[in-house]
């Protein structure tokens, strides 16, 4: 959109998706001519056919649980006062980074269980943007970043569109254009197209495609995934508190959410900085916000998962029980995975991350207690690291990147689920244990939590080491997080997301 004065100077170039009048109107008469098989539920079904729901999720990038509530909180008043909105206070991340908590969300399967090899498309997997749109719904799949998308950073993306709306095309328009490039020159930051701020595109787009569907009565799925104002900025999300509560009460007096499920949710908490590098920091990264909303009516249908709902807000929770979730809403379309359980169903509250499909690098689960950096055991363990991190790396990129030594060990703690027991209890007092604790422990495993730099790329790594004390040998657990940035230190790694945040490039 381009606007100019009397004299020929442009004024204003602004960018605006819509969605088109004939595409409503395309969709609607397919409808009409019974081009979709409306689902039917079986008697194990946990809700009735009639009852489907439209879903809208609405995700923001590297944003915890307390981090919502710093940076959002009109926003969550609101869902809370006005919607009634169920918080999952044990929401539990699952992997390290976006991609790895966004497939178990959105294809109920760990990347490696789904069968994802670096280098494929992900046109032939079954997210629920496709699954949806067999059941007859309108799809909608927008993100504002274009080089970090959850399916495109360091990855192929999708081949063919991979829902009835898709921004990336718009999204792609907007990052070469001038505004865009003349914003990030002044601030320095990614988020800003002229007068407005990407998160507010996404926004508008989405309030457009839910008003376009829902006013002519068609079902409809969407999803939005917002990374700029998040990711890179501590404390930039709170600039964002009146869009998206500005968007949440718009559909709200609308009525637009008299039919749908409403999610607001974090992959995981912020991942680099000074405040990561905290024992407070390493605990939010594990624990992203997960808000729900469903519509009243819903839930007096169906007192029973209503019921599992508020129990399982003080449970352990994953992005596997989303999945499930939103399998349930779909009538078998989907399949079940090992690892989740449907958040209409009690979650057990004798539930382990083990049994959750949680990494112990992820776990949120247990004590740490603080350990001295210069014994044998954590000096080994975090040679080990380092060693893991050094092997990692040089299966396929040995020429392309340095190899990794020690610098300095920033910090150790015991992660233990043996809070009562007697050795805990005498020797780690006020968090912190007695420098003879080793001589004193029983148990034939022992996790230790290592912080440390190393050069030359001065990365700093943090990872779970399990000592085997019989055998004095040590495996690391889970990923191993990269918590300061690494920028363009590993702009030579172009096909292996999993090892930007190791290598220093040589060249």
């Amino acid at each position: 959109m381009l606007c100019y004065g009397k004299s020929g100077k442009k004024l204003l170039e602004d960018y605006v998706q819509q969605i088109p009048k004939e595409a409503v109107e395309h969709f609607k008469k397919k409808v009409e001519k019974g081009n979709y098989e409306s689902p039917k539920a079986e008697k194990e079904d946990p809700i009735r056919s009639s009852d489907r729901l439209n879903v809208i999720m609405v995700g923001i990038d590297s944003t915890s649980q307390l981090q919502a509530k710093r940076q959002l909180s009109k926003t969550l008043h609101f869902m809370k006062t006005k919607l009634n909105s169920i918080e999952l206070k044990g929401y539990n991340k699952v992997g390290d980074n976006t991609f790895l908590n966004l497939m178990p969300l959105t294809l109920g399967l760990s990347v490696n269980e789904s069968g994802w090899k670096s280098g494929m498309v992900f046109d032939n997997f079954d997210f629920p943007w496709k699954v949806y749109q067999r059941m007859g719904y309108q799809t909608m799949y927008a993100e504002d970043t274009t080089f970090g998308g959850i399916f495109n950073y360091v990855k192929k993306g999708f081949l063919q569109r991979p829902s009835s709306h898709y921004m990336r095309p718009f999204m792609l328009a907007v990052h070469d254009s001038k505004p865009f490039r003349h914003a990030l020159k002044v601030t320095g930051k990614r988020y800003c197209v002229g007068p407005r701020k990407l998160h507010q595109q996404l926004n508008e787009y989405l309030v457009d495609f839910v008003k376009s569907y829902a006013d002519k009565n068609l079902p409809y799925f969407a999803f939005t995934f917002t990374t700029y104002i998040s990711h890179d900025y501590f404390n930039d999300l709170g600039m964002a508190d009146q869009d998206y509560l500005d968007v949440l009460q718009t559909l709200h007096s609308g009525g637009y959410l008299h039919n749908t499920l409403f999610m607001l949710y974090g992959d995981h908490g912020f991942r680099y900085g000074s405040f990561r590098a905290t024992e407070v920091g390493r605990f939010e990264e594990n624990l992203p916000f997960m808000q729900l909303v469903l519509p009243p009516s819903f839930l007096k249908k169906y007192p029973s998962i209503e019921k599992n709902l508020h129990t399982n807000q003080h449970r352990l929770a994953t992005p596997f029980d989303i999945y499930h979730m939103l399998c349930d809403l779909t009538f078998r379309n989907c399949r079940h995975s090992k690892q989740g359980i449907s958040l209409f169903q009690e979650i057990p509250n004798n539930r382990t991350c083990k049994s959750a499909g949680i990494p112990v690098s992820c776990c949120s689960c247990g004590d740490t207690y603080s350990l001295n950096t210069n014994t044998s055991e954590v000096q080994m363990a975090a040679n080990s690291l380092v060693t893991h991190i050094n092997n990692l790396v040089s299966k396929k990129h040995a020429a392309l990147c340095h190899t990794l030594t020690l610098q300095n060990i920033s910090s150790a703690a015991l992660k233990s689920g043996h809070a009562h027991d007697e050795i805990v209890r005498n020797n780690c007092q006020g968090g912190k244990c007695s420098n003879d604790i080793w001589s004193k422990i029983k148990w034939p495993f022992v996790d230790i939590v290592v912080t440390i730099t190393v050069q030359p790329s001065n990365g700093l790594f943090q990872g779970t080491c399990r000592f085997d004390r019989h055998k004095q040998t040590f495996t690391i657990l889970g990923d191993v997080s990269r918590i300061n940035m690494y920028g363009n230190q590993s702009i030579c790694i172009t096909d292996d997301f999993n090892m930007k945040k190791y290598c220093l490039c040589k060249k």
